[in-house]
């Protein structure tokens, strides 16, 4: 491994000059430490259902079984210690995983058609790595050959400043819902409640355009529009992933595991003033609370099947986060990670996040299959990276643009509970679409 610190450079800027190929930026513009890009990939592995396929290494291989198991063999082969002071990612491997690949660890059926088609499964191993340390503000090289690093270190020498882009023209919207099929879809939800098969179900709709644009301008246009601290934009074979979740699932580091769910969502107010009175009137709501609370208590019990007993713990409870259009209300939970766990066991209990899927997890997600009428696909599912020394970091992916060949797709929901309103339901999923909407100059048809 080669590696060389360089002068602060913006991550976005190093990500347009050295964009090419199959590569990744991670980055946090709200709150976080670091930013990270991956790029020019000697391995990938790709899943679909129980097929596997490895690429790189020595040509193509595809293999039949559960996908997190051949990951785990990967990760585990190429096991190192992660240096003193390095980032929490120099290599290993990073991509997304779909929502969809929650069927197949958790031996769920499928039965909403999958229209879309991209993997389950989607990681890339670079051979380069590019951090950024937004506290020192450092920029360090973490190379596979002397070569590589120097090739970065040319370009980013010559990576001017980024320049949000104007969108090319106005995108028109439709919706896999009309208003009739959705308001039925939240009294189907509602009767599960009623019958006692779930407290909340976090049901979904799912906008669609035509696209041109380089994904990567709408990105840009997006980091600038709503900062968030989960921001990602995946370039990857035939598709690209234009992220600005605000919302953490898990990370794993020295032992110590960190949730950060996100329980609560309203409306930015049109002043400061506004804006208090509503935060002051949504935190003594005694619904949201309780909802919130329910929320809590999934996401700890997730937690407390790998974490050592009585270590997990709320260090943060119904905190404000405010973007560019909305408020979240979010609370931290940590814990320390039992002998005999890794990072796969804590994948297992906490994929999917149930903040996006509702309470209790499994049953939710099996009356989601049956009212959403199309597959997720990377929708609620995770972005992020598992290094080679068994640690991970992943966010959840929502507000986030996912495109495939000319097709832009954002997909957007909230949590349905008993006395739930299915008009306003509606509404909020588009509140939460606006920051993307804007990015690309949209318009709801």
């Amino acid at each position: 491994m080669f590696v060389k610190e360089l002068p602060w450079i913006d991550p976005a800027a190093a990500y347009k000059a050295l964009y090419r190929g199959e590569s990744v930026l991670l980055e946090s513009q709200k709150n976080g430490v670091y930013s990270y890009i991956a790029l020019n990939p000697y391995m990938k592995i790709k899943s679909k259902g129980s097929r596997i396929q490895v690429e790189g290494e020595g040509g193509s291989r595809v293999l039949f079984g559960d996908p997190l198991k051949v990951l785990e063999k990967i990760i585990s082969e190429r096991r190192v210690d992660r240096e003193t002071g390095w980032p929490l990612f120099y290599s290993g491997a990073i991509g997304y995983f779909s929502y969809d690949l929650a069927h197949t660890i958790h031996g769920l059926g499928r039965s909403a058609v999958d229209d879309v088609d991209l993997a389950d499964m989607y990681l890339i191993f670079p051979s380069d790595v590019v951090s950024f340390n937004h506290l020192s503000r450092k920029t360090t090289v973490f190379s596979q050959t002397r070569g590589g690093l120097s090739e970065i270190e040319g370009v980013l020498e010559g990576a001017g400043e980024v320049e949000m882009p104007k969108p090319g023209c106005t995108m028109s919207f439709t919706s896999n819902f009309t208003w009739g099929e959705y308001r039925e879809a939240v009294e189907k939800c509602k009767k599960h409640v009623s019958e006692g098969d779930a407290y909340q179900i976090k049901l979904s709709q799912r906008f669609m355009c035509e696209l041109s644009e380089d994904p990567l301008n709408i990105y840009l246009r997006l980091r600038s529009i709503n900062p968030s601290p989960y921001a990602a934009f995946l370039c990857l074979e035939g598709h690209w992933l234009v992220s600005c979740s605000p919302e953490h699932l898990v990370k794993v580091e020295g032992g110590r595991v960190e949730t950060r769910p996100i329980g609560g969502t309203y409306p930015r107010g049109v002043n400061k003033q506004v804006d208090e009175r509503l935060a002051r009137e949504f935190m003594a709501d005694e619904k949201e609370r309780a909802e919130h609370t329910m929320l809590i208590d999934l996401e700890r019990n997730d937690l407390g099947r790998v974490c050592e007993y009585g270590s997990v713990e709320v260090d943060e409870f119904m905190c404000l986060e405010r973007y560019s259009h909305l408020t979240h209300i979010v609370t931290n939970i940590r814990g320390r990670l039992r002998g005999g766990e890794n990072v796969f066991t804590v994948f297992r209990s906490m994929f999917p996040g149930g903040t996006i899927t509702g309470c209790p997890k499994i049953r939710s997600m099996q009356i989601i299959d049956e009212v959403e009428p199309n597959a997720r696909g990377p929708y609620t599912g995770s972005i992020g990276f598992i290094n080679f020394s068994g640690e991970m970091d992943l966010n959840i992916i929502i507000r986030t643009l996912i495109i495939k060949e000319d097709k832009g797709m954002i997909q957007v929901g909230g949590g349905v509970v008993a006395d739930s309103n299915a008009r306003r339901e509606y509404d909020e999923t588009f509140e939460k679409a606006y920051a993307l909407f804007e990015a690309l100059g949209g318009r709801r048809k």
